[in-house]
């Protein structure tokens, strides 16, 4: 709603065939956004009346009766806020955690196999992980142990037979 009335927004309905793109001198300096910004949101949450709240009540109003106590969070678990969980439960095996295709595995994980954790992890970041646990927290840090190959059919079954196939 806000950016669709500044100038230089590049999804605005045009003509088909038409485009006239804004002339650089009619865009806002970045000094100037943030004012027009911070003024739109100033008129949002105490001017403008959303037909969805009772009574007519802004934004501002509406927050300042709701009678529910916002509770401060404990700064060293912030960092939590920003991480994803896919929310599935995984066991710990001799190999660590198995997430995307990898393994992840970590010291304290010796002696854990068979403990069921969850991940938590940032978005488009792979080399570390949250593990989440009833009775384990911690990080994993450091690269992650890739998913080791396995042998092919012919192969395990002549390594279980105890015969060798003929080198060619």
């Amino acid at each position: 709603m806000f950016l669709v009335s500044l100038p230089g927004y590049t999804r605005r309905a045009r003509p088909v065939g038409v485009h006239r793109p804004d002339e650089v001198g009619d865009l806002l300096s970045f000094a100037d956004f943030v004012e027009a910004l911070l003024g739109w949101v100033r008129w949002w949450n105490t001017g403008h009346r959303p037909s969805v709240l009772a009574s007519g009540l802004t934004p501002m109003a509406a927050w300042e009766a709701d009678p529910t106590p916002v509770e401060d969070v404990p700064e060293e678990q912030l960092a939590f806020f920003s991480l994803e969980d896919d929310g599935r439960v995984r066991k710990i095996s001799t190999s660590g955690v198995r997430w995307r295709r990898r393994f992840y595995i970590a010291p304290w994980m010796v002696g854990h196999v068979g403990t069921r954790v969850r991940l938590r992890y940032l978005p488009h970041h792979d080399g570390q992980v949250e593990v989440f646990s009833a009775s384990i927290r911690t990080v994993i840090w450091g690269p992650p142990i890739w998913q080791r190959k396995r042998r092919s059919s012919s192969a395990e079954s002549s390594a279980r037979s105890g015969r060798r196939r003929p080198v060619r």
